[in-house]
């Protein structure tokens, strides 16, 4: 009786160790699994929050870049408005010369227009080129004042980007009224004109 007391007694020990050993597997098992399941969560959230970070910032870049790109057409249609932009204006440069030289009471002067050559693109697209055709200028003058003058009022006009390449002043001592104050100019000027691609030609 005692023996079959003590086999009952064992089998049901041994039932119950099962029971706690199958409960600790599985609630190691959950355990594990929701740790797991923390981490990916964790992961994951972190990815979006990358994710949404990147967007932002791209968003952030697109307005700076909106905003760049409007100050460039903006900038590109007041060039273009001014005359800078497209095909050059040569009889306007000659009249401009001689309108400036008549406004300052100065001898009709004498000016050859080169070819224009290019100064290479100025943007990074390599859309725009700069180019200039260089102005040799030849006049009688007073004294120095009035070349400058005469420069400033040429750099002045809205439809001109004048570039002065030198100057040089001697003494005229064949100046008629033979005072021997007068002076000869001889001057280079490169005119700038930019030339835009076929597809915004004005």
């Amino acid at each position: 009786m005692n023996a079959e007391l003590q086999r009952l007694a064992l089998r049901h020990l041994g039932g119950s160790l099962l029971v706690a050993l199958i409960c600790i597997t599985l609630g190691a098992t959950l355990l594990w699994a929701a740790r797991h399941s923390q981490a990916n969560a964790r992961a994951s959230h972190a990815s979006t929050r990358d994710e949404a970070r990147q967007l932002h910032e791209r968003y952030l870049a697109t307005r700076r870049d909106e905003a760049s790109l409007r100050e460039t057409i903006a900038r590109f249609e007041t060039l273009r408005q001014q005359g800078l932009i497209g095909p050059e204006n040569r009889l306007e440069w000659a009249n401009g010369v001689r309108s400036a030289a008549l406004a300052l009471r100065l001898p009709p002067p004498e000016f050859t227009l080169a070819p224009r050559r290019s100064l290479g693109k100025i943007d990074a697209a390599g859309l725009f080129n700069l180019q200039a055709s260089q102005m040799k200028l030849s006049l009688e003058l007073l004294h120095e004042g009035d070349l400058l003058a005469l420069l400033e009022r040429l750099a002045t006009r809205p439809d001109v980007l004048l570039h002065p390449q030198r100057c040089l002043l001697v003494r005229n001592n064949n100046r008629t009224g033979g005072d021997g104050g007068g002076l000869h100019a001889e001057c280079a000027l490169d005119w700038i004109s930019i030339t835009p691609p076929a597809t915004v030609e004005p």
